[in-house]
């Protein structure tokens, strides 16, 4: 989004998102915590993305779950997502508090088991299983293993942003 844009963006982003917020001088701050939102089947359509551009993203989701507009995914995913003053560094920052604003109250129960467990492979596992015998038995600690990593946390992301920004761009919207 240009610099033009960027305000609009932070005004969207108090009004709707909860990890957003005014101080009392104005400025924008970030709720800082570790938020746990659901996921859903497929994407967003139009009036959800409408919706949430004026609209608190909770109540949002709840309307479009209540016309069947948006379904949870039959396991009850959720994403996790780390929000921290970028004054910080990653290893700078306090412990976070985990915070469910995003859960809705009568499944919340569902989203924690589901969270809680853990039969899923542990993202070490995938970056290793592709790597040579040899570096699997050295680990984590290979620098092999640390730039396949790296490789693929940088591909998960780029695949989570074309994501939203398929949808959001389906909907009519801008890139982001």
């Amino acid at each position: 989004s240009s610099a033009a844009e960027c305000p609009r963006l932070i005004q969207l982003l108090q009004l709707n998102c909860p990890v957003f917020y005014l101080s009392f001088t104005s400025s924008p701050y970030v709720k800082t915590g570790v938020h746990n939102a659901p996921l859903f089947q497929g994407s967003p359509d139009a009036e959800f993305l409408n919706d949430a551009l004026s609209h608190p993203v909770k109540y949002v989701m709840g309307k479009c779950l209540n016309k069947k507009a948006l379904r949870f995914t039959k396991e009850y995913s959720s994403i996790a997502i780390e929000v921290w003053d970028g004054h910080y560094f990653d290893d700078e920052h306090y412990d976070l508090t985990v915070i469910n604003d995003l859960l809705p109250v009568d499944k919340m129960n569902k989203f924690l088991k589901v969270q809680s467990n853990k039969k899923g492979k542990d993202m070490t596992q995938l970056v290793l299983q592709s790597l040579d015998r040899r570096i699997q038995k050295a680990g984590r600690n290979h620098p092999e293993y640390k730039r396949e990593e790296q490789f693929y946390e940088e591909a998960m992301a780029e695949a989570f942003f074309t994501l939203v920004e398929s949808a959001v761009m389906n909907a009519g919207f801008g890139p982001l």
